[in-house]
């Protein structure tokens, strides 16, 4: 069954890989059988460099490719406004550095007529993930609380996902974060939900070039962790 795709992907100062991470992205879908019609929506947020002005100027060269701008640091904002954009019933989630080199995609489209949502998930008994330790143990930290907290089975709800449009946009309005809880967000509405949420292994190598951990932030997710169960306390 081949499917029509929205692949939705954030970026912050990327303008050193955009050209030809767009490139990669649309001469891939363009080869894969098993998609039919695929666009690509860019959620640029608070860049401090030309990658708005590059993500536009490819939007001559391809069509399919749509840009969302809000002009501060917020990803889960971008990704918001960018999900809402889609126009196709299937949604893909990923990185623009394509951290899983579409061995994700291939292994979600092998799932996804059995699940509303697939999360790629680095704390899957079978991935590969190499990365610093304390990185490795903040995700497992992380995903223990969630899984403490609102009683779900995802062992990672901070990567890739493919989803079915009409399931989650019915969960979108009450994903209201506008930073990385958002994902988050996602994840635990869907199993607020009752949908049919399966889980892929991953390999991955965490590359040096991207963001350190911080303690901060991971001190600031376990803060909205927090929040969002009192805010659920009660509601079906």
């Amino acid at each position: 069954m081949a499917i029509d795709i929205s692949i939705v992907i954030p970026v912050y100062n990327e303008q050193d890989k955009i050209i030809s991470a767009v490139e990669e992205f649309f001469g891939h879908f363009k080869k894969d059988k098993r998609v039919r019609q695929s666009e690509l929506i860019l959620c640029e947020n608070g860049s401090n460099d030309n990658t708005l002005s590059l993500a536009t100027s490819l939007q001559q060269k391809y069509p399919q490719l749509k840009v969302i701008h809000i002009p501060q640091k917020a990803i889960g904002a971008a990704l918001r406004k960018g999900i809402k954009k889609a126009k196709y019933p299937y949604i893909y989630l990923t990185g623009i550095d394509n951290p899983f080199g579409f061995a994700d995609f291939d292994a979600f489209l092998d799932k996804i007529d059995h699940f509303d949502i697939v999360f790629a998930s680095k704390n899957h008994p079978l991935s590969s993930y190499q990365a610093p330790f304390i990185r490795i143990m903040a995700s497992r930290i992380i995903s223990f609380f969630i899984r403490i907290l609102f009683s779900i089975r995802l062992t990672d709800t901070q990567s890739n996902f493919l989803a079915r449009k009409k399931s989650l946009f019915s969960i979108l309005p009450h994903c209201k974060s506008d930073g990385p809880f958002f994902q988050t967000q996602i994840g635990i509405y869907a199993t607020c939900k009752g949908f049919k949420i399966g889980e892929i292994p991953i390999s991955y190598i965490s590359q040096k070039s991207r963001r350190h951990f911080r303690l901060r932030d991971g001190l600031t997710l376990l803060f909205e962790l927090l929040k969002e169960r009192l805010a659920t306390i009660g509601r079906p």
